[in-house]
């Protein structure tokens, strides 16, 4: 349910950088805009009052309000850990069923998907941030939906949330481990470990486990290695590497296309599902070498969920009553 305490209204073709933040956008058209930008410095000064969050920190606190879903006014029932296709789909149902949410990018993706409903991007300082940050906006339930191999957010938010004794549920797909393809894979427990493996395997390496483990592959050297990734690698990459920036889901035609330029062995994140991505698909039926990095152990606190329907019905079961907000 939404909140209706000292809620006010923001016009509906505003995209507004919120709290603390340096700048204000907006996007079309509004004859309200100056009542938008007044509403977000006002809540600016409340949210940043006593200097606890320093000028320089002010971005990676800020929430952008997506009017088209209405009401914001600074408190949210569910935080959502996002940067996830399953957190844009899990955001898209709760706004349908008027579930008063906001959802966290880390920021590490140039130009992430839009988000129905309001957003925040960067960092939250630590764990005493991410607690301090819960307690602000009184936060009930969170739903960490961040990427299965966000091995020190899982962490944050299930420390945080034990210390507050606040429900939280992770919602990542299942491992593919259980897969009949599996066992034919090379399990590596870290990207270290699938750097090591690598030197005895064949070229061309296609490796699409994103831009931030590079630098654990960078001692290949010289080789016949494709990056296949949303944003370019800012090393400086050896002779033989190539970049191809595309950002997915990838069809199985796609792959095949990227596999005709000699690919033999394929180096992937266990970031799990159903069923498998149409690159490991492809792999078992042309014989291509598979690498896979294993994920870490899951925190200790919270309930461990793999499907979109079963985490709306979580935030259900653990949504507030109206005597409660």
């Amino acid at each position: 349910m939404l909140h209706r305490r000292g809620r006010r209204r923001i016009p509906q073709a505003c995209v507004l950088a919120s709290p603390g933040a340096t700048h204000v956008r907006r996007s079309g058209p509004c004859p309200g805009w100056d009542r938008c930008a007044r509403f977000w410095s006002d809540f600016a000064q409340e949210r940043h009052s006593g200097g606890t969050v320093p000028d320089s920190h002010r971005c990676s606190t800020a929430i952008e309000a997506h009017c088209s879903t209405g009401w914001f006014d600074g408190r949210m029932d569910v935080l959502i850990l996002g940067g996830t296709t399953k957190a844009r789909q899990l955001a898209t149902r709760l706004i349908g069923e008027g579930v008063s949410l906001c959802t966290s990018l880390a920021g590490r993706t140039k130009s992430p998907r839009p988000i129905p409903g309001p957003t925040r991007l960067g960092g939250f300082g630590g764990i005493d941030g991410l607690k301090e940050f819960l307690t602000h906006h009184e936060v009930k339930v969170m739903v960490d939906a961040s990427h299965p191999f966000a091995a020190t957010m899982h962490d944050h938010a299930a420390r945080a949330c034990r210390d507050l004794n606040l429900p939280l549920a992770r919602l990542a797909p299942p491992s593919w481990r259980t897969q009949p393809e599996a066992a034919s894979w090379h399990w590596v427990n870290d990207h270290d470990g699938a750097a090591q493996i690598l030197v005895e395997m064949p070229d061309t390496i296609l490796l699409t486990v994103g831009r931030q483990p590079i630098s654990h592959y960078l001692p290949l050297g010289p080789r016949h290695v494709i990056v296949r990734c949303v944003d370019a690698p800012t090393e400086d990459l050896p002779d033989g590497w190539t970049v191809l920036q595309e950002r997915g889901p990838f069809t199985l035609d796609r792959e095949r296309e990227i596999f005709s330029q000699g690919v033999a062995t394929l180096v992937s994140k266990d970031s799990g599902g159903t069923d498998l991505d149409p690159k490991l698909t492809l792999a078992a039926q042309t014989g291509v070498h598979v690498v896979m990095v294993s994920r870490g152990s899951a925190p200790g606190w919270g309930d461990e969920l793999s499907t979109i329907d079963d985490a709306v019905q979580w935030v259900r079961d653990h949504e507030p009553s109206s005597a409660e907000k």
